[in-house]
């Protein structure tokens, strides 16, 4: 293939690929970027003397293999995903928070990612069907 002689700076094994259609072109460069005009995220190949913005690496997030909903076993302080969080959000599920009479819930939304059509949440009081106080 035509990205045989490209590789990763830590050497992982060259598996991801999602170059502009007709690149590479051999006479342009060995080394890659990516195409932010009309083409986003795809990627062309360059001259390696060119300066670029640069991407950073990062450690992978520890993947959740939860597939089922575990809605019923959250205590004070736990983070909440939605079952195989980060891969496949597709499993419906419901969080019961229970507190004391006279006590209050304090919900924190650090990340949401949803698709509009299909994903929600929703903040009721009482049990399930009470007054909706936030979605």
């Amino acid at each position: 293939s035509q990205d045989e002689g490209f590789s990763w700076l830590d050497g992982s094994e060259w598996n991801y690929t999602n170059f502009v259609p007709g690149f590479p072109i051999d006479e342009l460069g060995s080394c890659l970027a990516m195409a932010t005009n009309d083409i986003e995220g795809q990627w062309t190949n360059m001259e390696c003397s060119m300066k670029m913005p640069f991407v950073c690496s990062r450690k992978p997030f520890a993947e959740d293999t939860t597939t089922t909903c575990l809605g019923a076993n959250v205590n004070e302080g736990d983070l909440i995903t939605s079952p195989g969080y980060p891969t496949d959000a597709s499993i419906p599920c419901d969080f019961f928070l229970k507190v004391d009479s006279g006590k209050q819930v304090e919900v924190e939304v650090i990340l949401l990612e949803a698709n509009s059509c299909r994903d929600h949440i929703v903040l009721s009081e009482g049990s399930m069907g009470g007054d909706v106080i936030a979605n």
